[in-house]
């Protein structure tokens, strides 16, 4: 990201995209190109039965088109202006082909007036579940704005969905206006059967909430305020913008007596706010001070048909995964709201609506690659599915009782330790561990046999080794062991613990001459490593054990009464590849989030939330599953 300062003219200019909607542009050429396809929800069941209405979708209405409303507005664009410069340096038509978005609608240069665009885009919305409508609103500046907002009313209401709206930085916006704003809102469509009311309250986001000092936000938010809402028809929640860091932003929401915040900004990174990693906290923060914290999450963002300069603030989609990590991220916080960015805002690219390949004789869109036009609709609808899922289950800390018989079954995998061909094999093993009781020799997980009658040693285990040295075993030919690990006797204390094997040895590294093929980590950082094997290569579990964690199989079936240990376990993931240091931090710091479709993870468990099931635990890649056994207890975290 820029500089602090280039910060601020971001914010600034991204004010101005905005403020297009007031262009007074016309072009009245004809259009040339019709890519209305109806039939882009063909053969897709709606139901409204499967609505979330604590899943917002920011919704633009401000798009139009020569039949219905004499001109290409928003679809034409100025192009803005960008640090150092005073005036546009050009305009995009929206004819011909030639619109100020880097993607190309599938359903062409609509008209948000068109009520079959409209019941078009709210059969879209109920195919990805998101429930609520989030519309711009801009005072109703334009003459065509209440019959715009009372159509889609109606046919949102068809659908069983509900609206609120997104109040702009319109002309002269404070708290004064900002309540005749809300009295307006809540008297004209408030009586609406579609509009929408969480806990018997309206919902109004407040797009740059920060332009308005926090003391005039206080005089219509606090209830002592002289113009307060509070305790009057018109109360409502009041959700602020979230910019700045953690020691700053509190004062402004907690002074400004906003009932929540959101994010908006679908660009990771681009304010603190909008930083994925940092809604964790966020989200500490808003339960501690009874606050909503609603994360918005996006599927990318480009801006530079419009903004040809801001190519920093670029987040490509990577097929998916980009969209993927962020909502994971906010499921995780456990929030009980998520608003996403966007369902339509196509200037700015964070659109989850279907675009399609186009070029023009001006500009060659992008798409979405391999995925379908509709790719983002049907992903959001998991994604809602999984957060409606994930509020259904208590969150939770999993507690094993090794000692005393508890532990879990993984079931059995040759993937589990098999990699590859045999003396090239490379993989990772990395969780986050707490430590109660141990006895003098503990298994944590476990793929590992020891036979010594035939003299072979195969497979894995990470085992805390008495009492005080955490290490990943290895079995080699020859009936050899690696054994490397780090001193750590801390129970009731999380560590992260990743072992990384490259039978080839890792970055080419060496020790005596000797290639580094295992390396063991603490908390993300390199503890002990070891060289190739003496005692021949590493050589993968091929009996039907399972994989145990808190206790050790012993051959198909059993377990053996000794190697216990009793804990905590979390963020479990086997991956076929070996992970760089840098890799395996982020995936600690969940800078990169572990959603089950990489293509290197072989396994991973979360055990961070009461399952329906506790004899069948579904894996992140849906393949495998575990079971727990014996003496075990889920801890609350509510």
């Amino acid at each position: 990201m820029k500089k602090k300062n280039m910060l601020t003219i971001q914010i600034l200019l991204f004010v101005s995209v905005f403020l297009l909607s007031c262009n007074n542009n016309l072009d009245l050429n004809e259009k040339t190109e019709d890519n209305t396809n109806t039939s882009v929800l063909k053969n897709t069941a709606l139901s409204t039965e499967n609505l979330d209405y604590n899943t917002f979708g920011f919704y633009y209405n401000w798009y139009g088109n020569a039949e219905f409303d004499n001109g290409y507005f928003h679809w034409g664009h100025d192009i803005l202006p960008g640090p150092g410069q005073s005036t546009s340096p050009g305009y995009i038509p929206g004819t011909n082909g030639d619109i100020a978005a880097n993607f190309y609608p599938q359903l062409g240069t609509y008209s948000s007036k068109d009520p079959v665009l409209i019941r078009m885009h709210m059969e879209m919305f109920v195919r990805s579940r998101v429930g609520v409508v989030a519309l711009s609103w801009w005072n109703e500046s334009g003459t065509s704005e209440p019959e715009k907002i009372s159509s889609l009313l109606n046919i949102a209401n068809e659908y069983g969905l509900k609206v609120c709206f997104h109040i702009e930085p319109y002309s002269g916006r404070n708290a004064a206006s900002m309540k005749e704003s809300i009295t307006h809102l809540i008297d004209t469509y408030g009586g609406h059967p579609a509009f929408y009311r969480l806990k018997g309250k309206p919902v109004f986001f407040i797009y740059d909430s920060y332009l308005t000092s926090a003391s005039d936000w206080a005089t219509l938010l606090s209830p002592g305020g002289s113009r307060t809402i509070r305790n009057t028809p018109y109360d409502s929640h009041v959700i602020g913008l979230w910019l700045n860091n953690m020691s700053s932003q509190p004062s402004v929401i907690l002074g400004a007596n906003f009932d929540g915040f959101y994010t908006y900004f679908a660009s990771d990174g681009f304010t603190f706010g909008s930083t994925s990693s940092n809604w964790a906290s966020m989200q500490t923060w808003a339960k501690q001070n009874n606050k909503l914290f609603i994360p918005s999450v996006g599927p990318g963002y480009i801006d530079t048909r419009v903004r040809p300069w801001n190519d920093a603030t670029t987040r490509n989609r990577n097929n998916g995964q980009y969209y993927d990590n962020m909502y994971r991220k906010a499921i995780d916080t456990g929030t009980e709201y998520i608003s996403i960015t966007s369902f339509n805002e196509w200037h700015e690219g964070s659109q989850i609506e279907p675009a399609v390949p186009f070029s023009s004789s001006s500009f060659t869109y992008s798409d979405y690659g391999s995925l379908s036009p509709d790719y983002y609709l049907d992903r959001t609808a998991y994604w809602v599915s999984e957060f409606v899922k994930n509020k259904q289950q208590a969150r939770a800390e999993l507690y094993i009782n090794g000692r005393d018989g508890g532990y879990i079954d993984f079931g059995h995998s040759p993937e589990y330790s098999n990699f590859g061909e045999n003396g090239k094999q490379a993989f990772t093993v990395e969780l986050w561990l707490k430590l109660k009781y141990t006895e003098a020799f503990g298994s944590v997980v476990s793929c590992f046999n020891e036979d010594s009658q035939t003299q072979t040693r195969k497979g894995w285990v990470i085992n805390s080794f008495h009492n005080s040295r955490l290490r990943m075993t290895l079995g080699l030919e020859n009936w050899g062991l690696l054994e490397p690990g780090f001193d750590f006797s801390t129970t009731g204390q999380w560590v992260h613990f990743a072992a990384v094997v490259d039978e080839n040895g890792i970055n080419e590294e060496q020790i005596n001459g000797k290639p580094v093929v295992l390396k063991v980590y603490q908390n993300g950082i390199l503890k002990d490593q070891s060289t190739s094997f003496d005692g021949g290569n590493y050589l993968s579990n091929y009996l039907q054990t399972p994989m145990i964690a808190f206790g050790q199989p012993a051959g198909v079936g059993g377990m053996t009464s000794d190697w216990r240990l009793s804990g905590y376990i979390k963020d479990f993931h086997i991956w076929k590849s070996a992970k760089s240091e840098g890799t395996i931090r982020k995936i600690m710091n969940k800078d990169i989030d572990v959603t089950g479709f990489e293509p290197d993870l072989v396994c991973g468990w979360r055990f961070n939330s009461v399952p329906v099931n506790n004899q069948d635990i579904k894996d992140l890649t849906g393949r495998y599953s575990a079971r727990l056994v014996g003496d075990y207890q889920w801890i609350s975290l509510q």
